[in-house]
């Protein structure tokens, strides 16, 4: 059915869509902390009816009891957290693609576009975060998915940067887990 909507997918959107819009600086330190700013993304707006009611507000919750958030609010306060950055940026093929031979001969570059959930600078470095919300066993599912991902985000923030990544992190919402990749 071409007008199947994986629900899946909605709420992974929806999650992404409140992520972009929280603000780090509320008190977000219990359920109702919580449900307030949910319910101004909603009244401002800036999320739609449809989003709002496919978030969990305990899962959000949980990661603003993270260390990670942590380090995220630290690095709001300063404005160094970088949220929904865009990037184009251009690879070789033979880097992409597992199989490739480095002497094949249409190795060209190869386009590649994306939106960085989010990253910020700590120690003069950046630290790069990826929300997912995947329903999976374990940190490792998540790692053997999205490892290639999140090198291309790092080359991109370097390459845009001049910066060295410090860390990839997988946030899991399923999990309620920081994933690091390093």
């Amino acid at each position: 059915d071409e007008d199947y909507v994986n629900p899946g997918a909605l709420r992974g959107i929806a999650m992404h869509r409140a992520m972009e819009l929280l603000d780090f600086q509320a008190d977000l330190s219990d359920l109702d902390g919580v449900k307030k700013e949910l319910d101004r993304m909603l009244s401002s707006g800036r999320m739609t009816g449809s989003e709002y009611e496919l978030l969990s507000a305990n899962r959000i919750l949980e990661f603003c009891k993270s260390d990670i958030f942590s380090r995220m609010k630290t690095a709001d306060f300063s404005g160094l957290l970088h949220r929904e950055s865009p990037f184009v940026m251009g690879e070789n093929a033979t880097k992409l693609f597992d199989g490739l031979s480095e002497n094949h001969t249409d190795d060209g570059m190869i386009l590649i576009q994306g939106i960085i959930d989010a990253w910020f600078i700590e120690d003069g470095q950046a630290v790069l975060v990826d929300y997912k919300t995947d329903s999976v066993k374990d940190g490792q599912a998540l790692i053997l998915r999205y490892q290639k991902q999140m090198e291309l985000y790092g080359s991109a923030i370097q390459k845009a940067t001049q910066m060295p990544i410090k860390e990839s992190i997988l946030y899991s919402f399923h999990l309620g887990e920081v994933v690091p990749l390093d």
